[in-house]
Formats: structure tokens, sequence, C-alpha cells
């Protein structure tokens, strides 16, 4: 009796070291996690305030440490495609297609997973004015419009992202000279500008100027 006492005791004690080293385990794991987030983010937003100050060279290196901590996670992870666009479109700011068209390959793989991610418009419309500057306007027109129906299920036809892309598509039909399809897409897009900024509002005036 004495000895299955004791075998039941030594049982419940192993059963309680194993439940602990699962929780700790577990909380490994956990700030892990945590960091490497962290890590993300910080280089992600060096990234983008590089960028938005043309020191594109430098975003380029805070982007690519950026997507190296997003690769240490799920391969579908939505800031991986984050990263992917901002870097795609680095690269194309400095004049870099090739280096460029091959990220923009990797985050169009990764819209499957994430087709209603905000992201997906701007990979759409980056990639779509990379094509038009390649003379690839029928491609560039149908990344538009994809566009278009992302933002516009995601934040509806009065929001300013949506206005700037369907913008965008206008200066494409001019391009290709179909003047009456651009002048509707220009005038909503130039009335969706009043509504959401006002009359007064730089995007407002660029709209008007064109």
């Amino acid at each position: 009796m004495t000895k299955l006492l004791g075998s039941l005791a030594l049982a419940g004690t192993l059963t309680g070291w194993l439940a602990l080293h699962l929780v700790m385990s577990l909380m490994v794991g956990v700030t892990t996690l945590q960091a490497e987030d962290c890590c993300w983010k910080q280089m992600q937003a060096t990234g983008e305030e590089l960028f938005s100050r043309a020191r594109y060279a430098e975003a380029q290196r805070a982007f690519e440490t950026a997507l190296r901590e997003a690769d240490k996670s799920n391969s579908k992870d939505s800031r991986r495609l984050q990263t992917l666009n901002s870097l795609a479109n680095t690269f194309q700011k400095q004049g870099l297609p090739s280096q460029a068209n091959a990220l923009y390959t990797q985050a169009l793989d990764l819209l499957e997973s994430h087709p209603e991610h905000d992201v997906a418009a701007n990979v759409l419309n980056n990639l779509a004015q990379l094509r038009s500057a390649e003379g690839r306007f029928a491609e560039a027109e149908v990344l538009y419009v994809r566009a278009l129906g992302v933002q516009k299920r995601l934040f509806g036809e009065r929001n300013p992202l949506f206005a700037i892309t369907l913008d965008n598509l206008a200066m494409l039909q001019v391009s290709l000279g179909r003047y009456a399809e651009a002048e509707k897409n220009l005038c909503q897009a130039l009335e969706v500008s009043k509504k959401a900024g006002g009359a007064e509002h730089p995007q407002t005036l660029i709209k008007m100027n064109n």
C-alpha cells in the first residue's frame, strides 16, 4: 500500500513537472513571437519613414531586415505581404523594375491568402503603375480595376484611396486615347476627393487640374 501511494505521489509530481514545462515552453514561444513582431514593426516603420523622405536605398535596407523578420513566422503572414509591397515599391522608385517585379510576383501569390487585406489594393495599384511604365497597358488596367474592387469592398466609394486609384485608371485611359471613359472616372474621383477632404484639399486641387 505504501509503495502504491508513493508511486501515485511520484506520478503526480511528474505530471506537475510536465505541465509546468509545457506552460514554460508556451510562454517562451509567445515571448519569441512578440519580440519578432516588435522588431518587424520597428524596421517596417523605419523603412516607411525613410521612404517618405525619398531615401530609397536606406529604406530598402530597412525593409529587407523587416522581411527577414517576417519570414521567421508563417510564410503566408500578412506582415510579409506588407513588407514585400514596400520593398518592391522601393525598388520601383530606384528604377529597378526587375527586382520590383520579382517581389510583386511573391506578393500576388500571397493575395490568395489575404484577398481582402487593405495592403492588397496597394500591391495591385503599385504593380499597375509599374506595368503602365513598362507599356503593358492592358495588364495595368486589369490591376487598377482589381484594386478598385478591393477598395470598394473594404472602404466604400467615398474613400480617398479609392479616388487615387480611380484617378490613376483615368490617366491610363487618357494615354490610350479613351477620353470619354477617362473623363467619367476623373469626375468621379474629383467628387470623392471633395467629399472626403473638401474643395481645397491638395488631392482635390490636383484632380481639378487634371
